[in-house]
């Protein structure tokens, strides 16, 4: 390659014609040398591309600018290496006035604002600092710190399904998203009527995807067509061992073709799981998708929640964390490590002549709020559910550009602002065209000459019982789902039911709540709710359930054969004896936040089971 580009260097300084260009003096020292590195590129990993440069002078000025354009368009690493240029892209617009004539533009929450006009002028004037913030905050550095690329098989196998989607006959990519109530956008909002979905990082994501690769919305060729089919399957409250049990509905869903990319964005349910059950089910989880899904880059995010940004927080959670996402191969975009880096490096620090660095709370943070309370705009501190009970402004404390609290949810800690949804969304961004590129072989240190299908590793980084006891039915015989299974039987005052889910005593109902968490609930002492299913000579039974604060209690889980009568009020007081009615006590409560867990019971009792603590 130096040779090559040393024969070019020797054509321009001896006036020669290189190829089929013919270069005019004034411009040969500038265009050719472009030429030649353009033409370098483009024969090595796509090539073939032709260079005319015009003969008059009259003609180069546009005809350079043509070549420049055609070359960028047509050769996609030229395309990726400029789209990387994260200061380029577009900038935040004030969701109201993207979407002029939506119906909802003329409300607002009046708890939150006085006035309508007073709810506009806020969000615009907030848009503008965070546009003028961006880019000192979000720089190369900082993305590049963030970033892992994970596998290199599986960047081959997006670049091409991303090659082959640009054409018109081309099967959209698919991006499938796994999260948590941050990454479904609570607290999340320019303004008080802003959608969730379209002010969380995977909406900003999608819209950040389509500015960059068409840029001012057109599509003026096949070669533009790049559509992405989005796939949400986040969850309020979602843990891993959540996703675990979703996964058997989700294979079979990709039964016929496999996502192109899964982001994986569960560390803050996760990191809270792990205090209360040690198992490891995240990396069992990924063991199942890199077994299922070979060719598919995972994305693991890891957010900045505060127990994951301070060194000397859960240094046993991060450790494992990041030894698993390098074990597995996954991508990784590590915010956590960005808002540690603008925290502690000086390095990455914001320059402190134009923007400040702490307040009378602390550190100044602009990636992701570190706070665990709000504050008014006197710097006075907000606590808890204080902050929707007040009728005077609320901002997130410590934290620039200045944002006002839109909707009603707390910890700002688990749930930021719609900035730091902004900028999850572009580091994402970042780091998907890094993996383009590394898959393109755009940059010849990217990828080494054999690059095989990665099998699924033998050795684990938890103790492999523990993976093991992390319980999934990949092939389930019954499986019964509250987001759609809505009906319930009522055997409380009727004759037999034989509906797969039947109340037998009391008041259970199937609900969704208004955080969208499908489920059956029960707010009365002694309710009993039966569940049909079928099993083999030898099951293994799971079941999801939430766990909470405040209200949340015990229940207690009994199984009997079907030809058995069904337990109604009248034996309530069984499940006090357990040799009438052997049951296991689950307990559904815990100090803080809302956690979705995963109990199993296996056909056979073994010793040191999980199951094993509680009567049975």
């Amino acid at each position: 390659s130096l040779n090559i580009l040393l024969d070019c260097l020797n054509m321009v300084i001896e006036g020669k014609a290189l190829g089929r260009c013919r270069i005019l003096a004034t411009f040969k020292y500038v265009l050719v040398l472009y030429v030649c590195i353009g033409s370098l590129i483009g024969h090595h990993y796509y090539a073939k591309n032709s260079f005319i440069v015009g003969t008059d002078s009259a003609s180069n000025s546009s005809s350079s600018s043509n070549i420049n354009k055609n070359y960028v368009d047509n050769n996609p690493c030229v395309q990726i290496a400029s789209a990387l240029d994260a200061s380029a892209w577009p900038k935040m617009v004030y969701h109201k006035d993207l979407h002029p004539n939506a119906m909802y533009n003329n409300n607002f929450e009046g708890r939150k604002f006085s006035s309508l006009e007073e709810e506009d002028s806020t969000a615009r004037k907030t848009i503008d600092e965070f546009n003028i913030l961006r880019n000192s905050v979000l720089t190369t550095d900082l993305l590049d710190a963030g970033f892992s690329p994970g596998s290199e098989y599986r960047a081959r196998s997006f670049a091409k399904r991303y090659l082959e989607a640009k054409t018109t006959a081309g099967r959209p990519l698919v991006f499938a998203v796994f999260g948590t109530s941050f990454t479904i956008g609570s607290n999340c909002g320019e303004s008080s009527v802003q959608s969730s979905y379209e002010c969380a990082w995977p909406g900003r994501l999608a819209k950040r995807w389509e500015e960059v690769f068409f840029p001012g919305g057109q599509i003026t060729s096949p070669s533009d067509y790049q559509p992405v089919e989005w796939r949400n399957y986040q969850e309020n409250a979602q843990t891993s061992s959540n996703i675990g049990q979703k996964l058997p509905a989700i294979i079979e869903e990709f039964k016929n073709y496999t996502p192109d990319v899964i982001f994986l964005d569960n560390t803050i349910s996760d990191i809270y799981q792990v205090k209360h059950n040690d198992k490891p089910w995240f990396e069992a989880v990924v063991r199942v998708m890199v077994k299922s899904f070979p060719e598919t880059v995972l994305v693991s995010l890891v957010d900045a929640q505060p127990r994951l940004v301070d060194p000397k927080n859960d240094q046993i959670y991060n450790k494992w964390l990041h030894q698993v996402q390098e074990h597995y191969g996954l991508a990784v975009v590590d915010i956590a490590k960005m808002t540690r880096l603008l925290r502690f490096n000086e390095s990455y620090n914001i320059n402190t002549a134009t923007h400040p660095t702490a307040d009378d709370n602390g550190p100044i943070d602009y990636l992701w709020p570190q706070s665990l309370h709000m504050a008014l705009s006197n710097g006075t501190k907000v606590e808890g559910s204080a902050v929707d009970r007040v009728r005077i402004p609320v901002y997130f404390a410590s934290f620039l550009p200045l944002t006002r609290k839109t909707k009603f949810a707390y910890y700002p800690e688990n749930h930021p602002a719609w900035a730091t949804h902004q900028y999850v969304a572009d580091s994402v961004m970042y780091a998907l065209l890094r993996v383009l590129q590394m898959g393109m072989g755009c940059r010849g240190n990217d990828l080494k000459e054999k690059s095989l299908a990665p099998s699924l590793p033998e050795t684990t980084i938890a103790l492999k019982e523990a993976v093991d006891a992390c319980f999934m039915c990949l092939n389930p015989l019954a499986q019964i789902d509250a987001r759609s299974t809505h009906y319930i039987g009522n055997h409380t005052n009727s004759t037999e039911d034989e509906s797969a889910v039947v109340v037998t005593c009391g008041d259970w109902k199937w609900i969704t709540d208004e955080r969208n968490r499908s489920g059956w609930q029960s707010d009365q002492y002694g309710s009993i709710i039966r569940f049909r299913i079928q099993v083999s000579d030898s099951p293994t039974i799971s079941f999801t359930y939430m766990k909470s604060h405040s209200t949340f209690g015990a229940f207690r889980v009994t199984f009997v054969l079907p030809d058995s009568p069904p337990l109604g009020c009248k034996d309530i007081a069984k499940f006090k004896n357990e040799t009438l009615t052997p049951s296991l006590a689950i307990q559904g409560d815990i100090p803080e936040f809302s956690l979705w867990d995963t109990a199993v019971f296996p056909a056979t009792l073994e010793v040191g089971d999980s199951n094993t603590g509680a009567a049975w």
